[in-house]
């Protein structure tokens, strides 16, 4: 795998020499932007920042490179892809039906974390819908993907089928590091690794079918309900209703997705201080919980990852922390059946949980940690994305 570098800041893909045509690239990027779109127009693979996670590219108009992303994520081939464009110009030519209702959000949320499904076009493979007759597109907000696909639209299809850039059910990645951990293995010398800042939403898009009149959300993501729903107010549209069942396969709909490699619990948090007290307590705690009926606490001590919320009191926590600000002191004992434990405290802020909790579940799967605990969160709308993930990815496999 190729692993071609781009300037971090936004300010900097940019330069200021007033010899040079206004916002000209800078030549760093401007290569990388280049290598990755070529490789794309050759059939390789390209992982890509969005502003929702990585994503793992292929021409979306080549069969034979869409399939290497199922080899190399281990991706069922009826699970479909979302194709990518850089506008809605280019993003039009995967259907013949675009109603106003699609045209409308599309104008309203793009660039950005929506992804509309809509009756596909002819052109478009089967491999990228998963022998259905409907497509996912979206056009991504953000700088490099833009990049990348402008210039893969003046070399090839301009469109870019594209899962998350990780193991099929793992938990996506936002980060570059993320992306060569997960999949680094599994990539040829061929593809491609477009590497940049950290994703800024850090969860996945918000999928909507459009097919119909009604709009119905089959896939909670960046972009709330409540966001969805005013527009679709305001303008004269129904509101969302939720997908029939069974009415479609879509990105990430599976039960169990988004998952660590351990167990993930999500409980309030006065039950997992509880559980914590005492040897017995914490068997009570994973005996009642059904994710973790086979679990078996290791006989030299349980790696533990906690993610609590920031107005949680530091104090019933203060002695288990041995990786975060506060660190275990020598003089602490352990708590029962708990060798180690990395707490990890999170903003009690939907957007800023979102950007964060990806990072978190990766760090820890790469730490080793055998059992994570998750502090609820707020149930509420705005925090219907977190959730859905979360309940995800603490489905028992």
């Amino acid at each position: 795998m190729r692993e071609l570098h781009c300037i971090s800041s936004a300010s900097s893909f940019l330069v200021s020499d007033s010899k040079q045509a206004p916002n000209a690239l800078n030549p760093v990027t401007a290569g990388s932007i280049n290598e990755a779109a070529l490789a794309l127009s050759q059939g390789h693979l390209v992982a890509f920042p969005t502003e929702t996670v990585y994503g793992l590219g292929a021409d979306g108009y080549n069969p034979s490179a869409v399939s290497r992303i199922f080899e190399v994520k281990g991706r069922p081939k009826g699970h479909p892809l979302i194709l990518h464009a850089a506008n809605l110009v280019n993003a039009m030519k995967v259907s013949n039906h675009w109603n106003d209702l699609a045209l409308g959000l599309a104008e309203a949320f793009w660039p950005g974390p929506l992804t509309l499904v809509l009756k596909k076009a002819n052109s478009v493979p089967l491999e990228v819908t998963g022998g259905q007759d409907s497509v996912g597109i979206r056009v991504p907000n953000q700088v490099l993907a833009q990049l990348m696909l402008q210039a893969f639209a003046d070399q090839g299809s301009g469109l870019v089928a594209a899962p998350s850039a990780n193991r099929f059910g793992a938990v996506s990645p936002t980060r570059a590091r993320d992306v060569v951990k997960g999949l680094g293995p599994f990539l040829s010398g061929n593809d491609c690794l477009l590497i940049a800042a950290d994703c800024d939403v850090g969860l996945e898009s918000t999928i909507v079918d459009c097919r119909e009149a009604v709009p119905r959300l089959l896939r909670p993501g960046g972009l709330s309900r409540d966001s969805l729903n005013t527009w679709l107010q305001a303008n004269r549209f129904p509101l969302l209703e939720e997908a029939l069942k069974h009415d479609l396969r879509v990105s990430g709909n599976l039960a169990s997705h988004y998952a660590p490699r351990c167990p993930l619990v999500v409980a309030p948090g006065g039950q997992i201080e509880q559980a914590l007290e005492s040897p017995e307590r914490f068997d009570q705690f994973i005996r009642l919980r059904a994710a973790l009926s086979s679990f078996h606490l290791p006989a030299g001590g349980l790696r533990l990852g906690l993610l609590l919320l920031e107005s949680a009191s530091p104090a019933a926590f203060q002695s288990t922390t041995s990786m975060s600000s506060n660190p275990l002191k020598p003089s602490d004992p352990p708590k029962p059946c708990v060798s180690h434990v990395d707490l990890q405290w999170m903003a009690r802020d939907a957007q800023a949980y979102a950007r964060l909790l990806y990072q978190r579940l990766n760090d820890w799967d790469q730490a080793g940690v055998e059992l994570i605990l998750v502090e609820s969160p707020p149930e509420n709308s705005g925090w219907e994305a977190v959730w859905d993930r979360l309940s995800r990815a603490a489905t028992k496999r």
